[in-house]
């Protein structure tokens, strides 16, 4: 059922101007005796009608009359099913058992629907996806996902009800007990699943660090549980390829049995090395499924050397040590000229940090001359023993002009348009809080605003000065913090978060983006990241840069990705702005070469090779025992009740006289420009043209 109406913009008043002007225009053609010896007085009538109703409607479009419809229609009410698709759902049962429980269900549900209502089924895991059919392929099970995914497509739409086919467990996203959703829709679960406990041996987690160094031993903690299997024997083991790398017995006591190993293991080669965690099963177990983990390890050659350099003793080169330090990927040391006056630098470092150093007893020359001829990046820290002329001789770009003997206290203000690197939202915050440093007082050089990390703030005047600047000669990256008493930062740090983490993350950040080499390569390819989990699609990104290092992406790129059994996967990259970009899908666990190639032509082709690793997911295999009691707990919360299988249907009965189950009536209004409207310019051009040509044929004028 529907009904319209017209609305204007303007005063009703101009309608009836309209309405004048036309009848008056048309009277004035049609009033005299227009056609002679034809003319009849009821021809000029209904030619003068056509003529008026023309230009009454050409004024009224004028007027933006908008053409409002008002229909109303009736939504059902819509049901969702959703089914649980993770791997966990066959922990229970096989999949021929478990299908059929499922069919049982759909076919419960099915039976009972009416016809103002409509059924959806979804399907969820790792993803949401409107679909019936369930593979119980997916790695993990994440139930907060669902309830926000159906929160967002059904906001504003008639949802009645809200059934989940779940065992009940998730390890993914947050506790779905805790989320609160926006629809009022009641929630059925329909438990699937053993609640009883499974004989089981598992690892339920292997912790370790992402990174090790060759010749070091690194640690993997091992989380061993085993459920009824008290006084069994097993053993724990530690494997890369055939190569036992350790082994322990392993003697389970009591019925819910949990123990923790501590294993280390020596890095013996560099690059990605996988390794396998393994317990052996034993006799009635249920599963070896969780009886191994597979562990992904980058094992570099060297760390990074940072060569700290003061004058003399100052508490904040130890502040400086402690927070570089904390990235385990660096490694420290440090001079004292004062203490060490037969001190040689061997320009053996990746990067220099100078505190104090120009100063009137410590000139630098030769420390400065040795990094500078090998390029080694180099920080200068002032302090109140700092020769600033020197200073401004080595770092010309960042000098200030002052007495050495005047220093202010000034705070740090953080410069929004620098973009070097980028700190996380809490270390910025952090940072804005701190206590002042000790700053050399003088006029400064500007510096480019996109190199000036730290501004100098005295009470509430910020400063253009520079407090930590970095800048580049001739290839050479150089950094200066004009500020003494970062000692002070370190302990604030800690007494108002107990971490150290602000601090920690500038300094890793500063040593990262100085002690990087910069990249002169043309040709460059990499993937999104050296380890995928194995339900994360593998994506790479690939750039060229041509002789005048700008970049192009006019010739094609091929990828090649090539597994450890031999087996070549070819791609060819799509192009992305200036630069490649490819989504090559889902692969299995282990570890992964490429190469990327791209031609130019006249013979000239250009490679790039890597490497990647890619993990199992094994967050199903945790638990085998079903947790109908939560799923109990989120469907009370939210209005509904856990049902058996069996009884799959019956929330229909129950919500029978419920008036969310019956169809809403709404009322759309549409709004358009009438002048949008074909058939009304096809009305007005058959107006005017049959007026014209009856005028014409009459008056002799064709």
């Amino acid at each position: 059922m529907g009904f319209s109406d017209l609305t204007l913009e303007y005063s009703g008043w101009w309608v009836l101007l309209g309405l004048v002007l036309s009848a008056g225009l048309a009277a004035l053609l049609y009033t005299r005796n227009y056609f002679g010896e034809d003319d009849s007085k009821g021809l000029r009538i209904t030619l003068a009608a056509l003529r008026g109703v023309f230009i009454f409607v050409l004024f009224l479009l004028l007027l933006g009359p908008l053409l409002k419809t008002s229909t109303r229609e009736l939504e059902k009410a819509t049901v969702v099913v959703a089914l649980d698709n993770s791997e966990s759902m066959l922990m229970a049962s096989d999949s021929i058992s478990l299908n059929k429980q499922i069919e049982n269900i759909r076919s419960q549900i099915k039976e009972g629907q009416n016809q103002d209502v409509d059924l959806h089924f979804y399907r969820f895991g790792d993803v949401v996806k409107e679909e019936e059919l369930t593979g119980f392929s997916d790695k993990v099970s994440n139930l907060s996902r669902l309830l926000e995914e159906l929160d967002n497509r059904y906001e504003n739409r008639h949802l009645a009800a809200v059934v989940v086919v779940s065992d009940g467990l998730f390890n993914q996203g947050a506790n779905p007990e805790y989320y609160s959703r926006k629809s009022k829709a009641p929630l059925f679960a329909i438990g699937l699943g053993d609640t009883l406990d499974r004989r089981d041996l598992k690892i339920s987690a292997a912790r370790h660090n992402d990174i090790a160094y060759l010749g070091n031993t690194f640690p993997i903690q091992v989380d061993l549980e085993a459920v009824d299997l008290d006084g069994s024997a097993s053993r724990l083991k530690v494997m890369q390829g055939e190569l036992e790398l350790y082994s322990e017995a392993i003697q389970v006591a009591g019925k819910h049995w949990q123990q923790k190993k501590e294993i280390r293991i020596e890095a013996k080669a560099v690059g990605t090395q996988q390794y396998k965690v393994i317990v052996e099963k034993v006799d009635g177990e249920y599963t070896a499924v969780n009886n191994q983990r597979d562990i992904f390890i980058d094992v570099l050659d060297a760390r990074t050397k940072v060569v700290i350099i003061g004058a003399g003793p100052h508490p904040d080169i130890g502040a400086f040590r402690r927070a570089i330090e904390s990235n385990e990927q660096y490694q420290v040391e440090t001079h004292f000229l004062d203490l060490e006056p037969d001190f040689r630098f061997k320009a053996d470092a990746d990067l220099v940090i100078l505190h104090n150093v120009p100063s009137l007893r410590q000139t630098g020359d030769l420390i400065w001359e040795a990094a500078a001829e090998k390029q080694i990046p180099v920080l200068f820290v002032t302090g109140q023993e700092t020769y600033l002329r020197q200073l401004g001789r080595f770092v010309p770009d960042l000098q200030v002009i002052g007495k050495r003997e005047e220093y202010s206290e000034v705070l740090p203000w953080l410069n929004e348009s620098f973009d070097l690197f980028q700190l996380s939202d809490e270390a910025m915050e952090s940072l804005k809080a701190m206590p002042p440093l000790w700053s050399p007082y003088g006029e400064y050089s500007r510096v480019a605003e996109s190199k000036v990390l730290l501004k100098q703030r005295i009470g509430s005047v910020v400063s253009d000065a520079p407090l930590l600047a970095f800048t580049e000669n001739q290839g050479q990256k150089l950094g200066v913090l004009f500020g003494e008493g970062f000692w002070r930062w370190s302990l604030y740090d800690f007494d108002q978060h107990e971490n150290h983490n602000a601090t920690n993350e500038l300094w890793s950040k500063i040593v990262q983006y100085l002690a990087l080499k910069t990249d002169k390569r043309p040709f460059r390819v990499k993937p999104s990241k050296k380890k995928f989990v194995e339900n994360e699609v593998i994506s790479f990104e690939a750039e060229y840069y041509n002789a005048a290092f700008q970049l192009q992406n006019e010739a094609d790129v091929k990828l090649t990705i090539r597994n450890a059994e031999g087996q070549n996967y070819a791609f060819q990259m799509g192009r992305n702005a200036k630069a490649y970009r490819l989504d090559a899908g889902y692969f299995p666990p282990g570890q992964y070469t490429f190469t990327g190639r791209i031609d130019l032509g006249a013979g000239k082709v250009l490679e790039e090779k890597g490497v990647f690793s890619i993990s199992p997911l094994q967050l199903e295999a945790n638990n085998l025992k079903a947790d109908f009691k939560s799923l109990e707990r989120l469907a009370l919360k939210n209005g509904g009740k856990l049902l058996k299988p069996e009884e799959a249907g019956s929330f229909w009965k129950q919500m029978e006289n419920d008036v969310a189950f019956k169809p809403v009536s709404y009322l759309i209004n549409r709004f358009e420009d009438l002048i949008n409207l074909k058939w009304l310019f096809w009305t007005l051009l058959l107006f005017i043209s049959t007026e014209w040509v009856i005028r014409k044929l009459k008056s002799g004028s064709v």
